[in-house]
């Protein structure tokens, strides 16, 4: 049997960020022309993460023997579907086969379905890094959009947000991508298809709703347990800790740390300021639905964060000191100033998106 959505593919465009990509590419295959900074700011997407990695897992299903810092906040497609007034199905199974032929039944009702893998096996498969120049450590978190399959051929039709054309993976190696249960973050068979509205809200609903999320994931975040940090307080916690990273992790632990710091800021969003330059767009652009309503500033206040995280993580990496062991840079004076210039601007552009969302 083969079905493949062809009118799916024809409305992708390429996205660093796997999730938002995959939703506005939704928004497009039901009829609604979004671009990548509008839905990445109406789903709340931007915020900041930190978790120093401890040897117990943060929940059941989610252990990270790492510090890892993020542009993120949680939940962006939630947020996406609160805001557009969809909804989604979600589930996973741990028998593979019986998750496959779920797959194939969303497929033939016409569901693009969203699935996540691990990520290892998968970049590898599709070969989009060099593994001499990047080495990844095995984790899920990724997704990838199903449009199609083909029984005959054995392959699988996969949109990957990073990638302009579509990929074809052979069956039964998709299947043990997404089943994978033993790494970090497992993507266990993990999958999700939305269901969109014929009419999206007004702009100005979306909008203000989406960036209610942000600020109050900044200013309010969601507090999970004592050892992972959102918006402002991981702010905090992260300039108190980052200099001191050598001296609480052993190297092998300090070097996957520093890998996704590199990850976030200079290799999957090159020069994006840690996505504020993205943030800072989309407020450029909501100014065309609210004009000379104070978005452009706020929105320059971003693209000053982002050139002030542009040097932060060009500045954290590795050297050799004089004793023959590993530390951070030299320049831990300028980059503390730094942190604090950039702690104290993103606190200023939330407390601004506040009194802005207040008079609107």
């Amino acid at each position: 049997m083969r079905r493949i959505l062809e009118k799916y593919f024809e409305g992708h465009k390429r996205s660093t960020l796997c999730e938002i990509g995959a939703f506005r590419d939704l928004l497009e295959y039901n009829g609604h022309n979004l671009t990548i900074p509008m839905v990445f700011g109406i789903s709340g997407a931007m915020g900041f993460g930190y978790s120093y990695g401890k040897d117990r897992p943060i929940r059941p299903d989610l252990h990270l023997p790492f510090t890892v810092f993020s542009p993120f906040n949680p939940f962006p497609l939630i947020n996406a579907t609160q805001v557009t007034n969809s909804w989604r199905r979600f589930g996973r199974n741990s028998d593979k086969d019986k998750a496959w032929e779920d797959t194939k039944t969303l497929i033939n009702e016409g569901n693009p379905v969203l699935v996540e893998v691990e990520t290892q096996s998968y970049f590898k498969k599709i070969q989009l890094f060099n593994s001499s120049e990047i080495s990844l450590p095995q984790t899920g978190g990724h997704v990838v959009m199903v449009y199609g399959y083909d029984e005959e051929d054995q392959n699988v039709y996969i949109v990957e947000s990073l990638l302009m054309n579509p990929v074809k993976i052979n069956i039964e190696e998709f299947k043990l991508i997404r089943s994978v249960s033993d790494c970090i973050m497992p993507p266990q068979n993990e999958w999700q298809v939305f269901y969109l509205p014929s009419q999206l809200p007004n702009m100005e609903e979306m909008i203000f709703n989406g960036l209610s999320h942000f600020v109050n994931q900044m200013l309010h975040p969601y507090n999970f347990n004592s050892d992972i940090f959102f918006g402002i307080d991981a702010l905090e916690q992260f300039r108190k800790d980052v200099f001191n990273w050598p001296s609480i992790m052993d190297l092998d632990q300090l070097k996957t740390s520093l890998f996704f710091v590199q990850n976030f800021g200079t290799f999957m969003y090159p020069m994006g300021g840690f996505l504020r330059k993205l943030m800072g767009e989309f407020l450029k652009e909501c100014n065309q639905t609210f004009k000379g309503k104070g978005f452009v500033e706020i929105g320059d206040m971003y693209l000053s964060l982002c050139a002030l995280w542009n040097r932060i993580i060009s500045q954290i990496h590795l050297i050799n000191s004089d004793d023959g062991k590993m530390k951070l840079n030299t320049h831990i004076s300028e980059n503390k100033k730094i942190l604090n210039e950039i702690f104290n601007l993103e606190r200023e552009a939330a407390e601004s998106l506040v009194i802005l969302l207040e008079k609107l």
